[in-house]
C-alpha cells in the first residue's frame, strides 16, 4: 500500500515537487500529488492501482519527463486516474530498451491538462486502454508506438492529436461499432 511507511526509504511521498522511484507494484489507497513517477533502469514490472478509486496527481514541477520506464523490456502499467496538472509541455518517456512500455489499464483514466509528449523509439510501446480526457494536445513522438486498445475511451476528450516527428503510429483497436475520437477533434502532422 502507498499509505505503509515500510514500502519507502524517505517517508511516505506525496508532495507536489516529490519524484518516486518504483522498485515494486504498489496498490494507491488515498490521493497523491507528485512530480514524477519511474522505475529504474535495473527495474522489473511494476503496476500502480487503487483500491478505492484513489487518485495519482503528476504536477511535473522540476522535472520535464513526469512519467519513465528507464527498465529494459519491463511494462510500467497504471490501473487508475492520472491527472497531469501541469500546462507546460510534459513528456510521458520510454527510456528503458527492448520492449520496455508503459500502459494504461481498463479502469484508468488520464487526464492531459497541457501539451504531452509521448516518446518511446524503437520496440518501445505505449498501450492506453482506459479513458483520455482533458485538452492537453497529445503528441506523438518520433518512432513512437502508441495503441489504444478496444477498451480506451477518448469521447471525454477535448485535445488534439499531433504527430511529432517520423514514423510516429498511433493504432486505434477501437471495438466495433465504437468511436475512437468525438467529432471535431484534430489528427495533425507534426
Amino acid at each position: 500500500l502507498w499509505s505503509n511507511p515500510l514500502n519507502w526509504n524517505n517517508g511516505i511521498p506525496n508532495v507536489s515537487t516529490a519524484k518516486v522511484t518504483l522498485k515494486d507494484s504498489l496498490i494507491l489507497d488515498k490521493d497523491v500529488s507528485i512530480a514524477q513517477i519511474k522505475i529504474p533502469n535495473d527495474g522489473k514490472d511494476v503496476a500502480v492501482t487503487t483500491s478505492n478509486n484513489s487518485k495519482l496527481t503528476l504536477t511535473g514541477s522540476a522535472v520535464t519527463q513526469p512519467v519513465q520506464n528507464n527498465a529494459k523490456d519491463k511494462n510500467l502499467t497504471f490501473d487508475l486516474s492520472v491527472d497531469l496538472i501541469s500546462s507546460d509541455i510534459e513528456t510521458i518517456q520510454i527510456s528503458g530498451g527492448g520492449t520496455a512500455s508503459i500502459n494504461f489499464g481498463q479502469n484508468s483514466q488520464l487526464s492531459l491538462a497541457g501539451p504531452t509528449k509521448f516518446v518511446g523509439k524503437l520496440n518501445r510501446s505505449f498501450t492506453l486502454n482506459g479513458k483520455l480526457i482533458g485538452s492537453g494536445a497529445f503528441q506523438v513522438g518520433d518512432d513512437t508506438n502508441i495503441t489504444f486498445g478496444p477498451s480506451s475511451d477518448n469521447l471525454g476528450y477535448a485535445g488534439e492529436f499531433k504527430y511529432l516527428g517520423a514514423n510516429a503510429q498511433i493504432i486505434a483497436n477501437t471495438t466495433d461499432d465504437g468511436t475512437f475520437i468525438s467529432n471535431g477533434i484534430l489528427i495533425t502532422p507534426g
